[in-house]
Order: C-alpha cells, then structure tokens, then sequence
C-alpha cells in the first residue's frame, strides 16, 4: 500500500480515518516495508486471528466490574454503533461517549472529543 490513493482507500485506511495524513499512514507500512520479519510476524498474525478468538473474551466481559466508557464514533463503518450498544450491555457498569461522524480511529479523528471524555471520566471516577 505504497501508493497514497490505495492506502486512503476503503480497501486501505480510508474506512478508519475522516481525513487520512499522507505521511502518518505512510509511517504505519514502512516498518512492513523495510523489514521482511515484520511482514512475516503480521502475515502469520492475519492467518491465525479467528473471529471466535474475540467471541471468547467478550464473553469474560460481565467479570471486570470497575467502569467502561467506550468512545465511539458514530460515523463508523466497520464498528458500527450498534456494537458499541451490543458492548456496553456486556459489561455490569459501562456508558457509550458517542463522537459524531467521526469513524474508527477517534483519537486521531476527533482528538478533542478523547481528551473530553478522558476529563469527564476521570472527573466523575477520580
């Protein structure tokens, strides 16, 4: 994915970011790029994840009690909002901060909203 169009494309980062940056998203593959290893270690990554790896743990979810607050952005399309809801029902005390438009990657699409929600919560928990 060396070529700016396909990298910011569904097919790459596009579905993640609101507005992808050439060089950050450049700075995610170089590492893959350079070193045949780390090509390796994530191909054998990808063979081997199985959706019903993650089923497993979210079924441990109701054991940890303390607070969840999930920050989601609700213009997401791979992990749509009605997963954040299917989440938080998992867990015995959990609250849904919903970012507006913004897609997977929230830190880096609305950083301001992160840093809210860390304030609020760490108000309100401190």
């Amino acid at each position: 994915m060396g070529l700016r169009p396909l990298r910011h494309s569904p097919l790459g980062f596009g579905l993640l970011l609101n507005k992808p940056y050439a060089a950050l998203t450049a700075s995610w593959l170089q590492p893959c790029r350079t070193d045949a290893r780390i090509c390796d270690d994530l191909a054998t990554l990808l063979r081997h994840v199985a959706a019903t790896d993650l089923t497993e743990v979210s079924t441990r979810f109701a054991q940890f009690t303390k607070p969840v607050t999930l920050v989601w952005g609700m213009g997401d399309r791979c992990f749509k909002p009605t997963l954040a809801r299917r989440m938080a029902q998992l867990f015995p005390d959990a609250s849904i901060i919903e970012v507006p438009g913004s897609k997977t990657f929230v830190a880096l699409n609305e950083p301001a909203a992160v840093i809210n929600a860390i304030s609020t919560v760490g108000a309100h928990h401190g």
